[in-house]
């Protein structure tokens, strides 16, 4: 068989403007599509029913698990290996096609279950309408990890930003025709059309067919390991939700869900658009040592200095975030929020603990850890389970607490990191925390009745903290350098080449 084109992971002289550019795309792109899913579900809910919405929000368990095998890890193979032929990509191509079809028919045949257990023959249909974004998906899951893998990340920022858009359109069209819960449907659809349909136009290879599936051993190996470490990963985020419902009802999880949705939630938001620059750039970079160390620890003391000081911040004023996010009947969801922060401030180097496996090829090893962490985690939660959301949330912070280090070790072991070395990359951040946790405690003692305006106040003074204590502290290799830099990267080329402003 032919090999035709070859990819190779040669780093660059440029890799780290790359890397910036590409951070830059993705996290402006994530305040878009954020804002186009924000505006429709808003136009959405303006004109269904809570029913409808909660009708899909029945199938949506069933998916979500199924998700978990979509590509079977094979996308993030393909980013990660040193040198990928031509003849194995599309073998990897056919075997994502192949496990798409096999999880929609999947879906399909448990689609009747989901339809008894909640005693609603409506979702039969709707589970297996949603089950067929497995098949779409399944042909664009190699093309865009060939983007991905050649850091064009401006286009599938775009492309993800014209997938939102359109999928938002035609839900708005379909409920202007009358469809009702099926526009919620046509949403998804759409959007996993769109985004593999796109990536087509910038072609990386010709998809042909083949029973061969030579060379491609070590990215099966890599992408089945990788799926378990989802899977585990899946059920040690829900297991506290579960057992939380199941225990002490749906209040006792309303307030726990909502204070770690509140905390939690956006910092894996800012962490994701990293993860998916950092994993490519570390991976061509694995042959060479130096760089790969400085590389990680130049993105994760960036992550530091801007996450750090935020939830430091948000844990002191805890009460009015919950007051003025959730509203005053939220106020037992409090000492959920500030414990959690804690588990927050250490996942902010926890989480990149995965770049190292991932870019190393070491999902071998991520899987082992997981097979430790996940149990030891689900056990913090059934110790804290007693004494209801407040206890879930001190189990689960314990649990991390006992995992972080040891967590860092294994993950830097055999590496050109070492643990010193990755606390180290905090010490900016962990400062800045400092500094503007006094400020905003000090500004918080200010005694003012209108809990907007006070949190209003609390939050300019942080910021402008913050501002401060980066010229201060990191002077030339500061924060606010780091950021203007990102937002410097995110304008057009023409504007950043002839210096104008937009």
């Amino acid at each position: 068989m032919n090999q035709g084109r070859s990819w190779t992971a040669h780093p660059g002289d440029n890799l780290e403007q790359r890397s910036v550019r590409g951070a830059a795309a993705t996290l402006s792109s994530q305040g878009v599509v954020f804002a186009t899913r924000l505006a429709a579900t808003s136009v959405l809910a303006h004109v269904l029913s809570p029913a409808d919405f909660g009708l899909v929000a029945m199938a949506a368990p069933l998916v979500t698990f199924a998700m978990l095998f979509q590509d079977l890890g094979l996308s993030m193979a393909t980013v990660q290996r040193k040198e990928l032929s031509e003849a194995v990509v599309v073998g990897l191509f056919w075997v994502n096609v192949l496990a798409g079809f096999g999880l929609s028919a999947v879906t399909v045949l448990c689609a009747p279950l989901v339809s008894l257990f909640f005693h609603d023959g409506r979702l039969t249909a709707i589970t297996m309408a949603l089950g067929s974004a497995f098949v779409i998906g399944g042909f664009g899951a190699q093309q865009r990890a060939l983007l991905a893998r050649e850091m064009r990340f401006g286009f599938l920022s775009a492309l993800q930003i014209a997938a939102v858009a359109l999928s938002a359109l035609c839900a708005i069209a379909a409920v202007l025709l009358d469809l009702g819960y099926w526009s919620l449907v046509v949403l998804t659809l759409v959007n996993t059309f769109v985004v593999c349909i796109g990536a087509w136009f910038v072609p990386q290879f010709t998809p042909r067919l083949t029973r061969s599936l030579k060379g491609a051993g070590d990215s099966l190996r890599f992408g089945l390991n990788y799926t378990g470490v989802g899977v585990l990963d899946f059920f040690a985020r829900n297991v506290d939700n579960v057992l939380v419902g199941r225990y002490w009802g749906s209040a006792e999880l309303g307030y726990y869900s909502r204070a770690y949705s509140l905390l939690l939630q956006p910092l894996y938001r800012v962490h994701s658009p990293f993860e998916t620059v950092a994993i490519p750039g570390l991976s061509k970079l694995q042959d060479d040592e130096a760089r790969y160390a400085k590389y990680y620890l130049k993105a994760l003391s960036t992550i530091c200095t801007m996450a750090l000081p935020a939830i430091v911040a948000l844990m002191i004023v805890s009460k009015d975030v919950v007051a003025v996010f959730l509203g005053p009947q939220w106020a037992p969801a409090v000492p959920m929020f500030a414990v959690l922060g804690v588990t927050a401030l250490l996942h902010t180097t926890y989480l990149t603990t995965a770049w190292l496996f991932v870019s190393l090829g070491r999902t071998g090893r991520q899987l082992r850890w997981s097979l430790i962490a996940v149990p030891v985690t689900i056990a913090g939660i059934v110790a804290g389970l007693p004494l209801g959301g407040l206890g879930v949330s001190i189990g689960y912070t314990a649990a991390n607490v006992l995992l972080f280090l040891p967590g860092i070790w294994y993950a830097t072991r055999n590496t050109p990191l070492r643990v010193m070395a990755v606390l180290g990359a905090n010490r900016q951040g962990v400062i800045m925390a400092g500094g503007v946790g006094v400020v905003v405690y000090l500004v918080s003692l200010v005694p003012l009745s209108n809990v907007y305006v006070r949190f209003a106040v609390e939050a300019t003074a942080g910021l402008v903290a913050w501002s401060v204590l980066s010229l201060v502290v990191g002077r030339k290799d500061s924060p606010l350098h780091h950021l203007a830099g990102l937002v410097a990267a995110a304008l057009p080329r023409s504007w950043r080449k002839n210096g104008d402003r937009p």
